[in-house]
């Protein structure tokens, strides 16, 4: 099996998303409506420390963790359009699996969380095709780890299931 193919973002968020690379994660918890969030504050911080102003970015950088929902939705959409950011549900989803690739190649999350990671993104997100291969790759490695016969013949096994995953998303971020 190969790796997934991740498809380039519009210029614009291709240019927020080198200069702050926590943009993939917060777009994905807006996409998933999961409110305000600490990485959205500093998301905000790392924006403005960035040199993009708006109005609504400072204010979302001193908000209070207990924004309201609607308030949260309507601010984020502001700094959207202050930005003249568009993207995709595709956009972000793609995004989403290179931010967690590099949490993972970073040694923030270990490979088997970055795929549990992404295999409750496929649910989530109603087995978005982002996700598909993360989501078989994982019931293959739960397979092995239970010592049944892999359903994907991948070079997966029960030994190296760990660095396998890894190397899948070296190979991810090469691409």
């Amino acid at each position: 099996m190969t790796t997934i193919e991740i498809p380039q973002p519009n210029g614009r968020l291709k240019s927020i998303i080198r200069a702050v690379p926590i943009t993939r994660l917060v777009l994905f918890q807006y996409r998933q409506q999961k409110g305000m969030t600490e990485e959205w504050k500093t998301w905000a911080w790392e924006m403005l420390d960035k040199g993009f102003k708006s109005d609504a970015l400072t204010q979302l950088a001193g908000e209070d963790l207990n924004l309201n929902a609607f308030e949260f939705s309507s601010l984020v959409d502001s700094i959207l359009k202050d930005l003249e950011l568009d993207f995709t549900d595709d956009d972000v989803y793609f995004q989403y699996v290179l931010y967690v690739a590099h949490q993972v190649l970073n040694r923030e999350l270990s490979s088997e969380e970055g795929f549990k990671t992404l295999c409750q993104a496929a649910i989530d997100t109603n087995y978005h095709p982002a996700f598909m291969d993360f989501y078989y790759l994982e019931d293959n490695a739960e397979l092995l780890r239970h010592h049944h016969p892999a359903v994907i013949e991948t070079g997966m096994r029960p030994d190296n299931i760990s660095e396998w995953m890894f190397s899948y998303f070296e190979k991810l971020i090469k691409e």
